[in-house]
C-alpha cells in the first residue's frame, strides 16, 4: 500500500502482492490505526485491472468462465439435490456468462 501511495503502482501491480490478499479481514481486525486494508486492496485491484494488469488468479477465473460458463461444474449430486428441492435444472453452459467473460 505504501509503494502505491508513493507512486510506484506499476511495481505493485506486476507483483503477486495484490492478487494474494484473500480478503480474510484479519488485518482489519488487528489494525491499531483503524484502517481498512481489505478496502484498500479492493481499490488497488480495481486500479490494476483498469490499467490492464489483472492478478493471475483473476485471469484464470475469467478463462474458466469463458470456457465453461461457470466457475464450478454442476455434478450429479447437485442436480439430485435440486431435484429433491423441486428446483429447475441448471443450464450446464449458460451462453450469457461466456459472452460476458469473453468481453474482457
Amino acid at each position: 500500500m505504501k509503494l502505491a501511495k508513493l507512486g510506484l503502482k506499476a511495481g505493485v501491480f506486476k507483483s503477486d502482492f495484490v492478487g494474494r490478499c484473500s480478503m480474510c479481514y484479519l488485518c482489519f481486525e488487528r489494525c491499531p490505526q483503524d484502517l481498512s486494508p481489505p478496502k484498500v486492496m479492493t481499490v488497488l485491484r480495481n486500479i490494476a485491472v483498469k490499467e490492464g494488469v489483472a492478478p493471475p488468479a483473476l485471469l484464470k477465473l475469467m478463462e474458466i468462465l469463458a470456457e465453461n460458463g461457470r466457475l464450478y461444474p454442476i455434478d450429479d449430486f447437485t442436480e439430485e439435490e435440486r431435484e429433491d428441492q423441486d428446483l429447475p435444472e441448471l443450464d450446464s453452459k449458460p451462453d450469457f456468462v461466456k459472452r460476458i467473460a469473453e468481453a474482457k
